[in-house]
């Protein structure tokens, strides 16, 4: 009986660490998760939502910080010869979507799939196109969250080669 009492302890020892992860782990997909469906809300009410105003409110002061030097840049009135082109800077805005590229809006996305990374990140998985069509679409945003207890905030969004949107705001802005 003794050995048994004296092993509860270091069970729970080693049950906890990974019961902290798993909630952990739910916050950090609930919060990619919630941002995706709170933009989709805002667009609804408003088709001109920002993107950018949606990801600030879910966002680490780097990437708040990323997202002004971003909109800053694209209010400053880049004067250029031909109307197509924008700064280097406001490109790196293509980073900071929601979903890849700037060709669709979240709220065409059919399906959605968040799940953990083995390598602590989130990945929201998306799928633009009627399930019956074989033309599908696919898209995926990787995320890196800092969480302090049940409250999460993204720090950075990466690509899908991986490329990380604050480095390139950093190296197209500053």
């Amino acid at each position: 009986m003794k050995k048994y009492l004296l092993s509860l302890p270091l069970l729970a020892a080693l049950i906890s660490p990974s019961y902290a992860a798993s909630k952990e782990d739910s916050y950090k997909i609930n919060t990619v998760k919630t941002m995706y469906y709170a933009h989709i809300k805002a667009l609804k009410a408003n088709e001109n939502a920002d993107e950018l105003d949606t990801i600030y409110l879910y966002s680490s002061k780097e990437l708040k910080k990323a997202i002004a030097l971003v909109k800053a840049d694209a209010m400053s009135g880049y004067i250029v010869e031909d109307e197509d082109d924008i700064s280097e800077c406001s490109e790196s805005v293509y980073d900071l979507h929601l979903i890849e590229g700037n060709g669709y809006d979240v709220s065409l996305v059919d399906e959605f799939d968040f799940k953990m990374l083995k390598n602590g990140k989130v990945r929201a998985d998306m799928w633009v196109g009627a399930k019956r069509d074989s033309e599908r679409e696919h898209y995926s945003k990787d995320f890196s969250l800092s969480c302090h207890g049940d409250t999460c905030k993204i720090t950075d969004i990466f690509d899908a080669n991986g490329t990380s949107a604050i480095a390139e705001v950093e190296r197209s802005c500053l």
